[in-house]
């Protein structure tokens, strides 16, 4: 079975990789016809997220960052919120360009305290750095 059937069989798309090394062996090594081992198939551990799925945990992301951007930086969810923009352009916007990721201000702390930036969008570019798509994040 190629890695298009067995993706239409099972109605999400899987990385070349894994369907190369667990998949097909497996199938090659059982007994069963291409529908009945597509339904064998755990969608949770090969399943890759669709284009909402990406941009809703962006926006989770983006909303914490908002969230705690006055009293910390985590840079574990901004390196999170990278590698998924990185992964959103790979897989939906494949011109060879790169993504940009605009803050907006807080002013909600004036006086002895001072705003904070968080991310609010993302701007995702082409190889000519056109830009192709804006995904409002927060």
């Amino acid at each position: 079975m190629m890695k298009h059937e067995f993706e239409k069989i099972v109605g999400y798309e899987v990385i070349e990789k894994d369907y190369n090394n667990i998949i097909e062996p497996m199938y090659m090594a059982v007994n069963l016809d291409k529908e009945a081992f597509a339904k064998t198939i755990n969608k949770k551990q090969f399943a890759l997220k669709t284009k909402k799925e990406l941009v809703l945990k962006m926006m989770e992301i983006a909303k914490h960052l908002k969230a705690t951007c006055d009293h910390y930086n985590d840079y574990e969810a901004e390196d999170q919120l990278k590698a998924i923009a990185e992964e959103y352009k790979n897989r939906f916007a494949p011109y060879g360009g790169g993504y940009f990721i605009n803050t907006r201000y807080t002013w909600e702390h004036m006086g002895e305290r001072r705003g904070c930036s968080y991310p609010a969008e993302i701007e995702i570019y082409d190889s000519k750095y056109h830009m192709t798509e804006k995904i409002k994040i927060a």
